[in-house]
């Protein structure tokens, strides 16, 4: 079962049910996505995007690719009570082992047709029709 399959038709159902099941599903093939994650079309989770985690208050837009081992999560977890948001802009490509890592009550973009190479650690927006990558960006 293919992990891109379960996302799209658990944004696609107006059940409650349906989405918790496919959500659950995602996570036990590993691939974790929070409750209000906004998925866009054509959005591909590439090798079932085998350990990804994406925190709850993210957007994806139309045409992303999310390759295995990406997390999208806060910076700082001891902070229970913040939050952090994620918006991945159209066409953008979140390489195998990518780290985003979002401070605490702020928001993280990533532009459009942007990369985030493989295994970088990102800690700040990045703009359209870029490549960042190494260490921490």
């Amino acid at each position: 079962m293919e992990v891109t399959w379960l996302i799209h038709k658990a944004q696609k159902s107006k059940s409650s049910l349906v989405k918790a099941i496919c959500r659950k599903i995602a996570k036990y093939l590993g691939c974790y996505v929070g409750k209000n994650v906004k998925i866009g079309k054509d959005v591909r989770f590439v090798h079932n995007a085998l350990g990804t985690v994406i925190y709850t208050d993210t957007t994806i837009e139309d045409g992303v690719w999310i390759y295995q081992n990406v997390t999208l999560g806060k910076s700082d977890v001891k902070k229970t009570d913040a939050s952090a948001h994620f918006i991945i802009r159209k066409n953008a490509v979140l390489s195998a082992g990518a780290k985003i890592l979002c401070k605490p009550n702020e928001t993280i973009e990533i532009g459009e047709n942007s990369i985030v190479a493989a295994n970088a650690v990102l800690l700040n927006s990045v703009p359209p029709n870029e490549i960042w990558g190494g260490g921490t960006c």
